[in-house]
């Protein structure tokens, strides 16, 4: 992992939730989606991160809940 106090100028960007979630075919609960979330934002601290994509839930399920997800 870069340390950001030595290098400021590096920024993370996550992309777990969108990218990871919609490329295996395990169906995540939307319960389970906020705990893998948390748990992004509390251990790796990203300065920006994409939680999902508006999509039609027929073509990606596991992203069917994207919009609450990012309410949260």
């Amino acid at each position: 992992m870069v340390n950001t106090k030595i290098y400021p100028q590096i920024k993370k960007f996550d992309v777990t939730m969108r990218d990871v979630l919609e490329s295996i075919p395990k169906k995540y609960t939307l319960d389970e989606k906020k705990k893998i979330l948390k748990k992004i934002m509390n251990v790796y601290k990203p300065h920006s991160l994409e939680i999902g994509s508006i999509i039609s839930p027929q073509k990606k399920p596991q992203l069917k809940d994207s919009y609450e997800l990012y309410k949260y």
